[in-house]
């Protein structure tokens, strides 16, 4: 009997807990590397991954049977596997959970309810003479195999079958299965002119491929459930498979567009063909000011690795942003598949299943889009790699870019960043020599880069308005030219604060420390934490009186504003609440691209990487609220977002302009983005980072401890401060311990929560300590989390 080994999907301390089970005969042809099983472990039934091929050895009967294959297909190759090894010894974290990050979720859940035997024949033959049990189901579950729920109750009762549950004979399962892909509006389309195409030698050997061929080329497409329902399921994969065809939604096409390069461009073009032609790892940054031609690079790159065999990831930071490229991707790219969380689940396994097929050779996503199961990958392009969204928050909390970096190693190709304003461990590495730097310094189309203005607030006439006298002047002006605006301000809702004037209370929310925002279109005070929400109220909870007052400012006051200022202008909004339902982003953004928006009002989304000509003014709220932070990033995220908030001004045919507000016009922040000097940013923030020991120059670990009694979280930390101080007693590396302190958010979801920061050199110290620290664990009702080199601080 052959036996592989299988890793338990548990949240073990023990990262790789793996074990060897045999193969009962009747499952020999469905043991493949990367299925998954229901095995037994101690006196408990877990599922596992398989993670060997079968081996023939001496049957012991001391080994354990796997008891079910609950895939239909594999999930990951020996490739993603390894890349889960190396996530979880980097991250810390259970290989399960890593790999159940590569996992597309509709092949996460279970569908039907299967009944499996759990003994052996002969066990259960000392069993079932003690029991009611009729002789058809007996005969069935001696075969060994699983039996569908629906045919168990032909064969015997319901109450039959919990009798033979209870006494562990068997057991109700589900199995994992798909959801039905999604093909309304999807069309296969020729992929592109091929050489070796041969349509008469086709229709001798092959004629209904050849038929259906010719008529996707008449067409130019075909809807794939016309195809699916007139055509053999054969013809069609056949065609697939060849790579004559592939699949493509149709509001992907567009015409395809080609730009002449700049000579700069044409440099890195060269430079980035150049290291993949040597089929070797490599790392590249193209460090380009917005609107300097970036996109056309990665396309011309993309085509030359895909001419030479190789399959391409593009990586971008946010769903906008996706939805964004995607019509440039596909057009050049016909066989390109997409891949993002708010796609529908069947269509997210569609694309998937599309990539494990090799139907695909590029893939075009979010950070997940990391774990594509391409094959043969010679080049990983991260736009906007200075993204905080590339960090995953939930575990495993890796992070897109050095992932990306892990898998272009493994596979010898190249990685290309992209990015106006690259984050500081970047470029400080590209400045090291270890990553080449490719440079463009000019925007393309001969465009001026867009005048800056800034607005000092303490100057402006109406302190009370969001927006001042100044940039409702430029708004004016620009839709005076037929021009559009986007209005930035990186806080959502109508009103961040309510504050009593009598009392001095703020009105905070009862489970976090922070103050509940006021959102205008719910007439609710919502929690952006923990989304406690309560109707609004005109009394004080402190003092009773009527004195409530709502200061500072989110996206819906600035919207608000606006519209009475510019009743006649066409305006939208564009943030976390206006575009929870389905499709609601894609639709704005569309509407922007056809100028069917005047002022488009948003957060972040708005300011990375859109591309939309006919903005001619862009308006940064509060400058402010991004730099006065509590994280030694804040610096570097609002210079980031200010230059590329503005550079999405300017970019047609009209002169573009932007316009800062702020109460600290002469914070050198802000000036760096006036100027849009990323050197002068660059070379002061790297002198903080090393005064400081910060990254790039050292490595941090936060470890986070919360609970629900305050003073015996205290205790715990302090337990938790004096065990980490023992493990590094005898350790000569130089480590620094900072805390036990409250974190800059203390409470959280009803949990107070204390914080430890050790920076060390020493990565593999750095490890060892967080593996110590999560093998002793933490007490009853306290929660113990940690993160290496976090982003986020607060």
């Amino acid at each position: 009997m052959n036996t592989v080994e299988i890793l338990v999907d548990l949240p073990l301390k023990n990262t790789a807990a793996v074990y060897t089970y045999a193969v009962p005969d009747h499952l020999a042809d469905e043991t493949e590397y990367g299925r998954r099983v229901l095995v037994e472990l101690g006196s408990r039934n877990v599922e596992g991954f398989i993670i060997s091929q079968p081996s023939g050895r001496e049957e012991d009967t001391s080994i354990k049977t796997i008891l079910q294959v609950l895939d239909l297909d594999p999930v990951f190759n020996q490739q993603l596997y390894q890349l889960a090894e190396w996530i979880a010894d980097t991250y810390i974290c259970p290989i399960s959970t890593a790999l159940r990050s590569m996992i597309p979720p509709a092949l996460s859940r279970k569908k039907g309810k299967w009944v499996v035997p759990l003994v052996r024949q002969e066990e259960m033959e000392s069993i079932i003479n003690e029991l009611p049990i009729g002789p058809k189901i007996i005969e069935r579950l001696y075969a060994g195999k699983a039996i569908r729920f629906s045919d168990a109750l032909c064969l015997t009762d319901q109450s039959t079958l919990q009798l033979m549950a209870d006494h562990d004979l068997i057991e109700v399962i589900g199995r994992y299965a798909p959801t039905r892909p999604n093909s309304t509006g999807v069309i296969y389309r020729l992929v592109r002119p091929n050489p070796d195409l041969d349509i008469e030698r086709l229709e001798k050997r092959a004629p209904r491929q050849a038929q259906l061929l010719k008529l996707i080329m008449a067409r130019g497409g075909i809807e794939k459930a016309q195809a699916d329902k007139n055509y053999p399921s054969s013809t069609i994969k056949s065609l697939l498979s060849k790579g004559y065809i592939t699949t493509v939604r149709k509001a992907n096409i567009v015409p395809p567009v080609y730009h002449d390069l700049l000579d700069e461009q044409k440099q890195a073009v060269e430079e980035i063909r150049r290291d993949i032609s040597c089929r070797e790892y490599k790392e590249l940054l193209l460090h380009g000011v917005t609107a300097s031609g970036k996109t056309e690079v990665y396309l011309q790159a993309i085509q030359y690795c895909l001419d030479n065999g190789k399959s391409a990831v593009v990586l971008v930071p946010e769903i906008a942003l996706t939805r964004h490229l995607m019509g440039a991707f596909v057009s050049r790219f016909p066989n390109t598949a997409v891949l993002h969380s708010s796609m529908r689940s069947s269509e997210r396994y569609d694309s998937w299943k599309r990539i494990k097929n090799g139907e695909v050779n590029l893939v075009l996503g979010t950070r997940s889009a990391v774990f594509a199961p391409l094959s043969n990958v010679g080049l990983i392009i991260i736009d906007e790699e200075h993204e905080n969204t590339y960090k995953q928050e939930e575990n495993p909390k890796y992070h897109a870019c050095e992932v990306a970096r892990k898998r272009a190693e493994d596979e010898q190709a190249v990685i290309l960043y992209g990015s106006a304003t690259p984050s500081l461990d970047t470029y400080y590495r590209a400045i090291k020599g270890e990553i080449k730097l490719l440079q463009l310094s000019r925007r393309i189309g001969n465009l001026d880069s867009p005048i800056i203005h800034i607005q000092d607030m303490r100057r402006a006439d109406n302190s009370n308005q969001a927006v001042s006298d100044f940039m409702v002047e430029k708004i004016r002006t620009a839709l005076g030219y037929n021009g559009q605006c986007i209005l930035f301000l990186n806080r959502r809702g109508y009103a961040p604060i309510s504050i009593c004037r009598k009392c001095g209370q703020v009105l905070t929310c009862p489970a976090c420390s922070v103050s509940l925002n006021y959102h205008q279109d719910q007439e609710m005070n919502i929690c952006h934490y923990c989304n406690y929400q309560e109707e609004i109220s005109s009394k004080c909870k402190g003092c009773g009186s009527n004195y409530l007052d709502l200061t500072g400012i989110g996206t819906q006051k600035v919207e608000a504003e606006i519209k009475n200022l510019f009743p006649e202008a066409k305006i939208a909004r564009l943030d976390l609440d206006s575009s929870r339902a389905a499709g609601s982003q894609d639709r704005i953004l569309r509407s922007m691209k056809n100028h069917e928006i005047d002022i488009l009002i948003g957060t972040q989304m708005v300011a990375k990487g859109l591309d939309f000509p006919a903005v001619s003014l862009v308006g940064i709220i509060s400058a402010d609220a991004m730099i006065n932070l509590p994280d030694y990033r804040a610096a570097e995220r609002a210079f980031q977002l200010m230059v590329q908030a503005a550079g999405r001004a300017g970019r047609g045919n009209i002169p573009g302009e932007v316009v800062i507000q702020t109460y600290n016009p002469d914070h050198p922040v802000i000036c760096w983005a006036v100027e849009s000097d990323y050197n002068a940013f660059y070379n002061t923030e790297i002198h903080n980072r090393l005064l400081l020991n910060y990254p790039p120059f050292t490595n941090i670990m936060r470890i986070v401890l919360s609970g629900l009694n305050e003073e015996q979280l205290k205790h715990a930390a302090d337990t938790l401060w004096q065990q980490i101080n023992d493990y590094i007693d005898a350790r000569e590396d130089d480590i620094d311990i900072l805390g036990p302190a409250p974190c800059p958010i203390y409470k959280l979801r009803k949990r107070y929560r204390q914080q430890i920061i050790l920076k060390c050199d020493n990565m593999l110290l750095l490890k060892s300590i967080g593996e110590k620290i999560l093998h002793e664990g933490s007490a009853k009702g306290q929660r113990l989390g940690l993160e290496i080199n976090p982003l986020n601080m607060i």
